[in-house]
């Protein structure tokens, strides 16, 4: 079900939920040509009992059209919703484009992101670890 959060000098932010709300949440940050009512790519977490809340970037969907003044700004906003929502802990999913939009979650919310999937997106280069893979 899609909803409207009201955040900061009258901005939306357009979400919607997707299974059990009493199950494990996932956050997905969708690609550039996706979007939060393209559900249908998740059935198997869904058949898995997983609580999905898919968030529509400024500019997609419903969301405010909104510039940030830089990608950390995206942990800003999605914190808001977490905590309207009351979620202690969570995962994030990231797809495609959506992969900086994540880290900037799990870098604004260390303590409550407990895992980052990324889909076919860039990694995270910002890891020594993970940039040591790379040539």
């Amino acid at each position: 079900m899609k909803q409207l959060l009201h955040y900061k000098n009258g901005n939306a932010l357009s979400y919607a939920e997707y299974g059990d709300k009493n199950s494990y949440p996932i956050l997905v940050q969708h690609g550039l040509i996706a979007s939060i009512s393209d559900y249908h790519l998740f059935d198997r977490l869904l058949e898995g009992g997983y609580y999905l809340i898919c968030i529509a970037r400024p500019g997609y969907g419903e969301s405010s059209a909104y510039s940030m003044n830089n990608i950390a700004e995206w942990g800003d906003i999605v914190s808001i919703l977490v905590d309207e929502l009351k979620i202690s802990q969570f995962d994030v999913l990231g797809m495609s484009s959506g992969a900086p939009y994540s880290y900037a979650i799990g870098h604004k919310l260390p303590d409550k992101v407990r895992n980052i999937f990324i889909f076919s997106g860039i990694p995270a280069l910002y890891d020594e670890r993970i940039l040591s893979y790379w040539p």
